[in-house]
């Protein structure tokens, strides 16, 4: 199903749902560690305070863990109900604390860790291991997960999906289609190999994404039986990360979540 949205992409304002999600009083919010076949993996937990079970989300950042928007997403995944767990899709990437340290660390270094050791197996047993880890909470709720990716972690969220049958649904956000990685397949290469509903969102000024790629990814999938539905908002690259003033588009990013949330819950149920 293909859906067009025109929002406007008016300059960042203050990005309150995200910050009321970071100070809920009815939040559970942690840094965790779980352990995956080629080493120790971070993570960002948030769950409701509740016993549960809650129904189980991944999010795949596309960069750094540590970036605002990820630990607002995990919590807003959180205040919907979810137990969500926001899994390093970088752990070859310097050890950091805290974002603003990313800064320091120059781009030709994460460039070549991820020449060196990103492979789509690798991607799938870390974002596994981070479920399993999940699974494992006693306030986690047993039999699938919900998974959401942005930019290279949509993309690395069907990896996921494509390998692991516990994936119930994914949602991307701003996935390349056609970009060449080393040792990687382009993500229209991993679409044969995914079975479970899709949903994405992209905006029409994006120039690194050509629309007609995005259309080529939807009718790739729709044409295997795959149930689909791309959304297309008038904002560019990056407008759901709050925290980037350039990119960030709030009246797009709440139109996005608004879709996203209940269509993983449907799926989870």
């Amino acid at each position: 199903m293909q859906v067009e949205t025109a929002v406007s992409s008016a300059p960042a304002t203050p990005a309150k749902m995200w910050a009321a999600a970071l100070e809920a009083p009815g939040i559970v919010r942690e840094r965790v560690t779980f352990s995956a076949p080629e080493g120790t993996v971070r993570g960002l937990l948030a769950r409701p305070a509740g016993p549960g079970p809650h129904p189980a989300a991944i999010v795949v950042p596309g960069s750094w863990l540590l970036e605002p928007y990820i630990a607002s997403t995990v919590a807003m995944l959180a205040a919907e109900g979810f137990a969500a767990l926001a899994v390093d899709a970088f752990p070859y990437f310097p050890q950091v604390e805290t974002y603003a340290e990313t800064e320091s660390v120059p781009w030709e270094v994460t460039q070549q860790a991820i020449a060196r050791h990103s492979t789509d197996a690798r991607v799938a047993d870390d974002l596994a291991a981070g479920w399993r880890f999940l699974e494992a909470q006693t306030t986690t709720r047993r039999g699938g997960v919900g998974v959401i990716g942005f930019c290279g972690g949509g993309r690395d969220a069907l990896v996921f999906a494509a390998a692991n049958p516990a994936v119930a649904a994914v949602v991307v956000f701003y996935a390349p289609v056609r970009l060449e990685l080393s040792n990687r397949r382009m993500l229209i290469d991993v679409v044969p190999d995914v079975s479970v509903p899709v949903q994405g969102h992209y905006g029409l000024a994006d120039h690194g994404i050509p629309l007609e790629h995005v259309a080529e990814l939807e009718r790739h999938l729709a044409a295997r039986g795959v149930p689909v539905e791309i959304f297309r908002y008038e904002t560019g690259h990056g407008f759901f990360a709050h925290n980037r003033d350039e990119s960030f588009a709030e009246e797009a990013a709440r139109a996005a979540w608004g879709r996203a949330v209940p269509f993983l819950r449907a799926h989870l149920e």
